[in-house]
């Protein structure tokens, strides 16, 4: 069950420093409410972004939500990580790497989460990769929203597109993909997995198909 309880006051402070700097602040405060147990809340995120190379960029980010007047297990949850986000000159390489590492009172083993996503694409084909790790106690639902902890992820992704000769044609483009979506546990045992073969065709009014 889903309760809603009242914000009590916010701020937020975000935009640019300079051409390469980029900053964001948000704090915001809860109140209690005692008949459904929910306790008062002090919720932050901060983030600071600056740009590399042609259009590339390096964003380091801390959120944190804690409870005041309370030594409980649960009394906060901090997550700091570092994310680099990739896009060429050209517009050709596309990607992001992070790393994510949570703080909890309990202090526990396997509290942090990676992955690395790399794409490569230009006018009749394009590649990617995908894969991430959660790590078993990477439990971080209370700001956030993870759908699985303890696990590998592997993605990869593959398209060749084809372009009608006859400019006059109602066909824009066709093209052919594949995509493989797996999933395994930290012992690299499949949980699940999904294979797709697609073939599409875009029309010049823009029905797809």
């Amino acid at each position: 069950t889903i309760i809603q309880n009242p914000i009590l006051y916010g701020a937020r402070l975000s935009g640019k420093v300079d051409k390469n700097w980029r900053v964001g602040l948000l704090n915001m405060q809860t109140e209690k409410d005692d008949e459904a147990g929910i306790r008062a809340q002090n919720f932050t995120v901060a983030a600071v972004q600056r740009q590399v190379f042609a259009r590339s960029n390096i964003a380091a980010i801390f959120v944190n939500r804690e409870s005041f007047k309370t030594d409980s297990s649960d009394r906060f949850t901090r997550v700091a990580g570092l994310d680099y986000n990739i896009q060429s000159a050209d517009n050709k390489w596309v990607g992001k790497v992070f790393y994510h590492q949570a703080f909890t009172p309990e202090k526990k083993s396997e509290q942090f989460a990676h992955a690395a996503y790399l794409g490569y694409r230009v006018r009749k084909f394009q590649l990617f990769w995908n894969h991430e790790y959660i790590g078993k106690n990477y439990d971080v639902n209370d700001i956030g929203f993870i759908r699985r902890t303890g696990v590998w992820r592997f993605e990869p992704f593959g398209e060749y597109i084809m372009y009608p000769k006859n400019k006059s044609s109602l066909l824009a483009r066709h093209s052919v993909n594949v995509y493989y979506n797996n999933y395994k546990d930290l012992n690299f045992n499949d949980l699940d997995r999904n294979l797709r073969f697609t073939y599409s065709m875009d029309f010049s009014n823009t029905m797809n198909i």
